[in-house]
Formats: C-alpha cells, structure tokens, sequence
C-alpha cells in the first residue's frame, strides 16, 4: 500500500485524509499529545483541591412566614377579582409583592443597623462574632476602617488601624473598644487570640452583602408560606439575621397597617364633616323654603299625579346634576392624572365621595379607602426619599391601579346615568302635556326634600364605615405570622467537592485537548517522510530511531558503535568510551540495531544517482542542532565495523564538536593538514569502533579566522582528491547551510550531499529554504536523513513508523 506524501500545510488544511472518520483523525493528536493533555488535567485538579480545602465553611438558617389577604379590606379584593376573573392569581400577586419586600434595601439597612452587621471579623477566620465581640454598637454615619487588636509584648491591648499601622489607643480592663464611629466590647474568649482583625464597611455595602446572602422562595404554588434563608460563615449570626429580617419584615407590615387604619379613620372623619355641613345647609334651604312658599301639607296642595310627578322631574334633576358633576369630576381627573407625572400630588378620584350614589357603592367606597391609604404611606416615602426609590414606585403603580378601577367603576356609572335620565326625558315629556298647571313651588318642595334626605343616607353610611374602620383598627393584623423561626445550624452547607473536583479535571482535560491541537495546528517541524521530501525536494534516504537517554542522545548514539578503547594513530594517545547503553537491550543488540539503520543509508546512497561511485559523501543540515554530526560519524562507523576504510572529516571549522565525541584533542586537525600534508600523521586520530572495524578521524584543528577561505582553497581540494583516492568514502561534516556558506563549498568535490533533519525539531521552512541554497549552490544534493525518530510515538504522522519499530525488538531478541 502506497502513502500519499503531503506537506504539514496540506496535512494542517486537509482535516480528513481519506478516512471519512473525525475520530480516525483526533485520535492520533490526543496520543501524541497524552502527557500535555494529562498534565493540564492533573494541574486543574491539584488547584480545585487546594482551593476548596482551604474553604471557610458555610452556614444557612431558614425562616417560614405565612402571608395571608388581608381581612380589613373585603371589598377591594372583591373588585380586583372581578376586575381579574381569578382570585387565585390576586393571592399570587400579593406573595409575590411581599417576597419582593423582603428583599428590599430598607429592610436589610434595618438588620444591618439592628445587628451591627457593619462589622466584619476577618481573623481569625472561622470563628464566631459573639466569641470576639459581646457588645456591638454602629452609629449609622461611622466612617469606614480596618482595625486590628493586637496583643504587646509588654501584656497591654492596643486597637491598631491596619492602613496607616498606626496606635488608636490602648483598650481597658474592661474590653471596651472606642473606635470613629463605633463602640464594642470584648468578649472574654476573645483573649485566646493574639491578633484580631475586624473591618467597618458601608451601610450600603453592608445593606448589599446581606440582600445578595438572603434568599425568598415560595414553598409551593398552592400554599402562602414563604422561607427565608440566609447563608454565611458564622453560624450564630446566621441565625440572628434571619430571625431578625423576618421579624422586622413582620413589625414593618403591622405599623403600615396600622397607620393605614389610621388614615383610613382621618379620611372618613374629614367626609363625614363635610357632609354634615352639606345635610345643615341643605335642611336649612327646607326650612326657608316652606316659609317663604307657605307650604304646610303636601297632601292639600297637590294630588298623587303632581307628587308622582314631581318625583319624577326631582329624579330627572338629581340623575342629570350627578351625570353632569361625575362627567366634570371624570373629566378633571383624568386631566390632572395626565399633567401629575411625578405624582407627587393627591389624586383627584377621592372627589368621587360628593357623589352618594357611588359611595353606596361598597367597592368604590372599599377603592377610594385603599387609595387613600397608599397616597398616604407614599407622601410619607416622599417625605424621606426620592420619587425613583423602589418601594415608592411599588407603591405609586398601586396607586395608578386604584384609580384605573375607580375609573372604570365611574365610567360606568355615568353610562347608566346617561341611560336613566334618556329614559326619563321620555316620561316627563308625556308628564309635562298632562301636568302644565302643577306648581313649581311644590316640586321645589320636593327637590329639597329628597336631597335632605339623600344626605341623611350618605351621613349614616359614612357613620357605620366609620365604626368599621376604627374596629379594625383595633385589632390584630394576622395576616402575616411567623410559622418557624430559625433555629441554630448545626451542620455546613455541603460543598460538593467531589462534583468540583470532577467539574475541575474535566475542564482541565478539555483545556489540555484544545492545547494540544493548537499546539499540533502550529506545529511546522518535520514530522514524516512526506514532510521532508516536500521540503528539500529529494527522496528520504535514511530514517535514524531515536535511541538513549535524551540528555545524553547525541554522545549516546555515538558511542553504541564505537569500541571501549580509542587511540591516536599520530601521537599514541587514547581515551576510553564506554557507550551509554539503555538497560530494555544488550549492547550488540543496541548496536547491530544502530548500525543497521546507517547501513541502509549507505545502501541508498549506492544505487541514487551520484557521481564518482559515491566516495566522497558530505552531510549538512538546515540548523544546528539538527544531528548532522551525530549522523555523519554514526554513518562512518558503521560503514568502518564492515571492514571498509573509511575517514571522517569534522569540516565544521566554526564550532566543530566531533573531537569531543570521540575525546581526542581538537588540534592538529583539519586546518594543520591543509596548509601542510606533510602532517598527516599527526592530524589524524584512529576510533576503533565495535568489533574489528577502525575509523579514521581528522578533528577541526585550530579553530580559523576565516574557515570559508581555508575550506575554498585549492589545499583543500588536493586534500580531498588525496583521501578519495586512499579511502573507500570519504565522509564530510559541514556546517548548516542556513547560517553559514561554508557546505556549499563542496558543490565540486562532494559526490553526494545528504541533508540531515530531525524530527519534531526541524521547521519545514527552514529546510526548503536549505534546499533552495544547495541547488543554487549546485551541491550533488541526493536525499535526506530524517534523524530522531520515535516509531512509536510519531507512528500517528506516518503509518510506516509502526513497521520500523519492530526492528529494536527484533534486535533485543537476537542479542539475548
């Protein structure tokens, strides 16, 4: 089976290759990118482990409430459910009113004042506030500060202010604690301590904390009871706060109910004083009237049909003049209404008293009693706060709701008053044909009479709702009632730190997968055969394992080949090298496996097309570090342990390292015998590598000015024909071809130049960049050696690597 060869762009923008299968593709990066993805997960979860081990535990204490309609006020609710069709829905609306109220800023500042809430302990931490302070006391214009109690060497206490450092002062025997704005005292446990730290915040910040920290929910849909529960560190406190926010929520609600009692009572009172005024005047007019009319009987002075008819003109007169004052009363208060849009004046509906038929009416007498309870406690508001404060929004939208009822309440009333006074235009215009001689002054008789008497009904209404009120008044208002207190918690808030620590190291992975593929996407190095073939445009010669211990790779894979023993031929020196072998295989194993490798180069490089039958072999690379020197001496001591002769020329003139591989002296070498042959002898050292093979070493030698003249000199290319012609090959270490020109020097007199890159490490586009200055250079460039290779590992890039790794296990075995 033949593998497409691609570029890493083309493999980067190809998201499937030919597999149809989005797991065939992701599974390979996750394996590759295991220990990154592992690390980011265990990471994670190390954090989550120490941020929730050093957690302060958590309290929370609950409170229930019943709230129920309230009973003082039938008739009102009466009208909302008509006006609704769902009475179910009015009770829902009132829970969720009172829930809301619960969680206002006025009655949390009203917690906050009551407990001295503005007091934070901040060390030690978990311990409660009673156990540090007995007696607290927070004027609510204290200023702001952070204080610490700290305990001298000399045995006294001082109050330290912990911005500036500075002393406040010493504290008593008795524990008393006088700071700007503020007086406590010490509880008697609080001497365990060495050093206490307290802060003294806002009332709006402290006002904030607690409505963030309390929670009001419904119990369920079908009953009125509410819970209120609040969280914190201190259990103690947590108690204390939700017992005292329900409590004043509870004492808030009875005084607004009590002073609506009160203004209701006020409202009637001043109605029932006006209309004794009207009834006065208007018995007074009667009495004028018969005496100036000299009326005595009705009964002399006109006959059935004049009294029915004058009944009749009186109703007409009464209906018209009440049709006309209520459309002139509607008419206003809907004007005034549109012109108050600060609402900040009382609303003009409550001139719809004057009208005894409408006040008749209980619902509108009910409406018109809870208007003037809710423009009362909003003129209070007012009084203290600003028009867009919450509560007095809550309580103007109740208010523009009373007077919308009102108004459809009116309206239709003045369209059954329109009705009525049609229908009895019709009857007194026949009335009128029949009674033309009917005296006028018994029909004002008549008139005036009716209109003491309607007087008379309003005023004994006006009396009884009067009683009504101040009753009510009197008694309790149970409609909100505690059902539980709350009691101290005994047990923490579970943490879940188990589902964190999950929740934790699955974010972590997540985080370590998307790491991984960007870290693949900006991966631009070689990775497979195709990646280097597309880059220096040659055909892969050789693929070099990755073998050894990273940190000692290089000198390692050197050394697997070379013989315990290393002498010079010129000087008669020697060193020892003993290989660095891993203990998963035997040094022939590791060594037949490393020569095996360089070996199937030289194989390559026989039957590639090269001049000169391939004698002289020259290895460059794009970068350092890409394992040029490794692979060229690896290469000639595997060639020399086959018996050939071979010489290994270290041509890096710049920063040449074979002399320290094989642990010979760096000079004589290369320099020496180009400007004198003569010193062959002498700058030329002899590695016995394994077995019976020996390799010829020619080191640097003193490092020159300029190496690029020295190795373009016609010395050199003597020096080069010579070793052709005394060695089987000849092999060249160059610099890297894209920091220096010094390889390309060798365009005439190399046979073959391989580029060696390694993988994982070397940028594709370095190494095209390499190439194209070896083809403009004209170097006999034949192949690469991709050098550093895990089969293993990099398997997922290229489906051939799996077969190469195969070959050390096979070796293991033959060298057991």
């Amino acid at each position: 089976m033949q593998h497409k060869l691609s570029s890493p762009h083309e493999r980067a923008a190809t998201p499937d290759h030919g597999n149809g299968n989005l797991w065939v593709e992701t599974w390979p990066v996750l394996r590759r990118r295991k220990l990154l993805i592992l690390g980011c997960g265990i990471v994670a979860l190390v954090a989550a482990q120490l941020s929730t081990g050093r957690g302060t535990p958590e309290y929370q204490a609950v409170a229930s409430i019943r709230v129920d309609e309230r009973q003082s006020q039938p008739p009102l609710q009466d009208v909302v459910r008509l006006s609704s069709g769902n009475s179910r829905s009015a009770v829902a609306n009132n829970i969720s009113t009172e829930m809301q109220m619960l969680q206002t800023r006025s009655l949390a500042r009203s917690v906050v004042d009551s407990l001295g809430l503005r007091t934070r302990v901040r060390a030690p931490a978990g311990v409660a506030r009673s156990s540090i302070f007995s007696e607290i006391a927070v004027s609510p214009e204290g200023e702001r500060g952070e204080y610490a109690i700290e305990r001298t060497a000399r045995g006294t206490v001082e109050l330290l202010d912990r911005t500036s450092g500075a002393s406040l002062g010493r504290i008593g025997p008795d524990g008393r604690i006088e700071a700007p704005g503020a007086s406590m005292r010490l509880a008697s446990t609080a001497a365990q301590h060495p050093r206490i730290e307290f802060d003294i915040v806002s009332s709006d910040a402290a006002a904030r904390a607690l409505s963030g920290a309390v929670e009001v929910t419904r119990q369920s849909r079908d009953t009125e009871i509410i819970e209120v529960r609040y969280r914190g560190t201190d259990p103690e406190l947590v108690r204390d706060v939700t017992n005292a926010l329900v409590t004043q929520f509870i004492e808030e609600r009875n005084q607004s109910s009590s002073h609506s009692t009160l203004s209701t009572v006020g409202f009637i009172r001043a109605q029932i004083s006006g209309i004794e005024t009207r009834l006065a005047a208007a018995e007074e007019a009667l009495r004028a009237y018969r005496e100036s009319a000299g009326v005595v009987s009705v009964q002399d002075q006109a006959t059935t049909e004049v009294r029915q008819t004058a009944d009749l003109v009186a109703q007409h007169n009464v209906i018209e003049a009440e049709r006309v004052a209520l459309a002139r009363v509607l008419n206003y208060a809907e004007v005034n209404r549109s012109s108050n849009t600060d609402n900040t004046t009382s609303s003009s509906y409550r001139d719809l008293v004057a009208f005894p038929s409408l006040l008749r009416n209980q619902a509108v007498s009910s409406l018109l009693s809870s208007l003037n309870q809710v423009e009362d406690r909003r003129a209070d508001l007012l009084a203290r706060r600003s028009p867009s404060d919450h509560d007095v929004m809550i309580l103007t939208r109740r208010a523009e709701e009373i007077e919308q009822q009102l108004h459809t309440v009116a309206v239709g009333y003045l369209q059954g008053l329109n009705s009525q006074a049609a229908a009895l235009d019709g009857v007194l215009a026949s009335s009128n044909r029949k009674l033309g001689q009917i005296p006028e002054k018994e029909m004002r008789f008549a008139q005036l009479q009716r209109e003491v008497t309607g007087l008379e009904q309003v005023y004994e209404q006006l009396q009884a709702r009067l009683k009504e009120a101040e009753i009510a008044g009197a008694a309790e208002d149970v409609s909100v009632r505690l059902v539980d207190a709350a009691m101290l918690p005994t047990r923490s808030l579970p943490t879940k730190r188990n589902l964190l620590l999950a929740l934790s190291l699955v974010v972590g992975l997540a985080g370590g997968v998307g790491l991984a593929f960007v870290r693949e996407l900006k991966d631009g190095s070689v990775r497979t055969r195709g990646d280097a073939q597309f880059a220096v445009g040659v055909p892969v010669l050789g693929m070099i394992p990755r073998f050894g211990h990273p940190r000692r790779r290089f000198y390692q894979s050197v050394r697997t080949l070379l013989h315990p023993r290393t002498k010079g031929l010129g000087s008669g020196q020697s060193s020892d090298s003993t290989a660095i072998i891993p203990a998963a295989t035997g040094e022939a194993a590791e060594r037949a496996y490393a020569a095996d490798a360089y070996e199937r180069l030289h194989t390559n490089l026989l039957y590639a097309h090269v001049r000169n039958g391939c004698r002289v072999v020259v290895f460059t690379s794009a970068l350092p570090g890409d394992g040029k020197s490794t692979s060229a001496a690896n290469f000639a001591l595997a060639l020399a342990t086959r018996g050939l002769r071979v010489v290994l020329i270290d041509a890096d003139l710049r920063r040449g390292s074979l002399s320290t591989v094989f642990r010979v002296p760096r000079a004589p070498g290369l320099t020496e015998l180009v400007s004198d042959e003569k010193r062959s002898s002498e700058s030329t050292r002899t590695v016995y590598a394994a077995g019976s093979g020996q390799l010829d070493l020619v080191p640097t030698g003193e490092l020159p000015a300029h190496p690029t003249q020295v190795l373009d000199s016609p010395e050199m290319s003597a020096l080069v024909e010579t070793l052709r012609a005394r060695y089987d090959l000849v092999v060249v270490d160059t610099p890297p071809l894209n920091v220096v020109s010094d390889a390309t020097v060798f365009n005439t007199a190399a046979d073959a130049v391989v580029m060696v890159a390694r993988a994982g490490v070397t940028p594709v586009e370095a190494l095209i960049y390499a190439g194209e200055v070896a083809r403009n250079a004209g170097m006999p460039l034949v192949g690469t050696l991709l050098n550093g290779i895990d089969f293993e590992r990099d398997a997922s890039y290229d489906p051939a690597y799996r077969w190469y790794s195969y070959g050390k296990a096979y070796y293991t075995e033959v060298g057991s």
